[in-house]
């Protein structure tokens, strides 16, 4: 049975650089461009974005436009902003970003995640009226994302200031950044009825949860392969490929080169890859709040 990674695995998931070779029947990406995605670390030997080579889909990847450095990209590029955007634009069906202006609120819970930060922005992008919860000492920053209102996820009256909030239009779409320790409860409170999704497995029924629909993702299967995940094999879906190929080469480079997709703020580690370990223990003293870790090899 295979989990998460084995010996000779290379960890690593989101990356930026230059093309140093192509295979005969890529034709949109070319030696020496300079590119961005994530890829499925820690699970095959030549795919980890923790090394000075690695093996990327050419279906996956973005070119970087001028004036966005390789740390921003990698941020950008990385697992973070790709679910956010397969659950706003696959899984929630949103108007592309700049061809929808229905003004709908969108509810992003935790938005100071890393998730959360990149929803806010594209759900703006998408013409929607984003709506998101957080400790106070982020609301002004996720205001700055485009969030058109920010409410403390510990307030106990958080689901009725957020309905009221909502007004006439009630919100029926969120995106659970959390997923656990009762946080797809707390987004529920907020609506009437409607879908959130999980970046985790939430059981609806054991939360209590009767009024909305729980859908869990995975952001690994626009990849378009199949793969075991904690045991449970997963089957290759390329209609989410697809998706995100499509989407990767319309839009993620215009969104950043206009400013509407902007990194997370940005810890670069010096040192190359003997900082990784560093980097590690950081977040495992949950230090890493409202940051993304960058290394350069």
């Amino acid at each position: 049975m295979r989990y998460l990674s084995q010996d000779g695995d290379t960890m690593g998931c989101d990356f930026a650089g230059i093309v140093k070779d192509v295979g005969p029947e890529v034709k949109d990406i070319k030696v020496g461009d300079k590119v961005a995605s994530c890829v499925h670390g820690s699970k095959y030997p030549d795919t980890g974005a923790f090394a000075e080579m690695l093996k990327a889909d050419s279906a996956l990847v973005w070119k970087i436009p001028e004036g966005t450095s390789y740390e921003e990209a990698a941020a950008i590029g990385g697992i973070g902003a790709e679910t956010a955007i397969f659950a706003l634009f696959y899984s929630l069906k949103k108007p592309n970003p700049g061809e929808g202006k229905s003004n709908e609120p969108f509810l992003v819970w935790s938005g100071a995640t890393s998730v959360g930060q990149y929803a806010i922005q594209l759900a703006k992008a998408a013409g929607l009226r984003v709506v998101t919860t957080a400790s106070k000492e982020n609301h002004e920053y996720l205001k700055s994302l485009g969030a058109d209102e920010c409410f403390d996820y510990k307030d106990a009256d958080v689901g009725s200031k957020v309905k009221e909030w909502a007004g006439k239009t009630p919100i029926k779409d969120c995106l659970d950044c959390i997923s656990e320790k009762g946080s797809t409860k707390g987004a529920a409170s907020c609506m009437e009825s409607g879908t959130i999704i999980t970046l985790l497995p939430v059981d609806a029924e054991k939360e209590g949860i009767k009024n909305v629909k729980v859908e869990g993702i995975l952001v690994y299967t626009t990849g378009g392969y199949s793969f075991e995940f904690f045991g449970q094999q997963i089957p290759a879906q390329p209609d989410h490929k697809a998706f995100r190929s499509s989407f990767a080469k319309k839009y993620i480079s215009d969104l950043v080169a206009s400013g509407n997709l902007r990194a997370n703020p940005l810890k670069k580690l010096e040192g190359g890859m003997e900082s990784i370990i560093e980097g590690m223990k950081y977040m495992e003293e949950g230090k890493a709040k409202r940051q993304k870790l960058v290394y350069s090899f």
